[in-house]
């Protein structure tokens, strides 16, 4: 079974790459993380330190429990790998406890865990804004670029690749993209 993490700020086709990937395989289970909640910010980053808990805990049993085929996938739609950037921006959280938790219960089996990150530039993403990101100002949206760097050279996945979804303003060719993802994973 391999383990997929797709992982970028918003606007940069997460979802889409998802579904192109699932269009491959009749064996799939697609897990999304979603935005914390709590009224403050130690309440917010209590949920999520309390959800990664228990998504690390569900991959950990749905590797270990299930005999499963090695084209079977598990695609999460983003991961702590966010908490990284938006713990530190949006939370003004100490975020380091999300490589604890990888550690101890995500990568026993480095071959089959895979990190896809999508970017884009800046100013494109923010002119591409639908109004449900986080960072809707260039400077956040900059510096949550830098934070999701960071945790990409930060993070343990041996196997993991980035890919830029723009070329100056416009979207780059998508079946480039798939290609890209499908020669990366094997599919």
């Amino acid at each position: 079974m391999k383990h997929i993490i797709l992982e970028a700020p918003d606007r940069c086709g997460k979802n889409t790459a998802i579904s192109y990937i699932s269009s491959k395989h009749s064996n799939y289970t697609v897990r999304h993380f979603g935005k914390p909640e709590g009224y403050s910010n130690e309440e917010k980053t209590f949920f999520q330190k309390r959800d990664f808990l228990n998504e690390f805990c569900f991959a950990h049993s749905f590797f270990k429990n299930y005999k499963r085929n090695d084209k079977d996938l598990l695609i999460w739609n983003r991961s702590h790998i966010g908490e990284w950037p938006y713990g530190k921006i949006h939370r003004k959280s100490e975020s380091s406890w999300i490589w604890s938790l990888e550690k101890d219960f995500l990568w026993e089996n480095d071959d089959n865990k895979y990190l896809i990150f999508l970017y884009g530039d800046p100013e494109f993403l923010i002119s591409n804004e639908d109004g449900n990101s986080l960072s809707a100002k260039l400077d956040d949206r900059k510096l949550e670029l830098d934070y999701f760097n960071e945790a990409y050279e930060l993070t343990s996945i041996k196997n993991k690749i980035k890919f830029k979804v723009n070329k100056n303003n416009k979207y780059k060719n998508i079946s480039k993209l798939y290609n890209l993802i499908s020669e990366f994973l094997k599919i």
